[in-house]
């Protein structure tokens, strides 16, 4: 199933949560809606301790769903992490002297934008010195650096 199914499913749970929620407070206050008394209905249950139990439930039945799109979350992020090496070729024909900066920006004339540990990969150098890296392209203005707010950085050619 796809995202959207996963919205779908998600919203829905929500949903019956919520009303639910309503439901129990309006048992609780004693609020008669459409003509008919909520307390009558809740009469016919016969625990007392119903509302700390549906209480229990729903928050159990939250932090599974949090709990299980967490794990795919993660899952999803250590497979393109494992993906995203990208085969670094050495430019060496012309008889010029290329530098890593030069190879690291020639790849980034090919595939537009990078994350740093997409970089720090396939150079096999460590996150902070492909930062270290990217910025010295940033400083020549031949890149930007874009901090997203739940992911790495991104290299993007200008």
């Amino acid at each position: 199933m796809g995202e959207r199914g996963n919205f779908i499913i998600v919203f829905f749970m929500v949903l019956l949560l919520v009303f639910g929620n309503v439901f129990l407070y309006m048992r609780n206050a004693r609020i008669t809606p459409s003509g008919f008394s909520v307390a009558d209905i809740g009469s016919k249950l016969k625990n007392p301790d119903f509302y700390t139990v549906s209480f229990i439930v729903q928050w159990v039945l939250i932090l599974i769903i949090v709990l299980i799109f967490y794990v795919k979350f993660l899952k999803k992020r250590k497979n393109e992490e494992k993906t995203n090496v990208i085969k670094v070729e050495r430019e060496r024909g012309d008889g010029k002297a290329h530098t890593s900066l030069d190879e690291l920006y020639s790849l980034l004339t090919k595939k537009k934008n990078l994350k740093v540990s997409t970089i720090s990969r396939s150079f096999d150098i460590d996150k902070d010195t492909a930062l270290e890296w990217c910025k010295i392209l940033e400083g020549h203005d031949l890149v930007t650096i874009e901090y997203p707010a739940f992911s790495e950085p991104e290299v993007v050619l200008k």
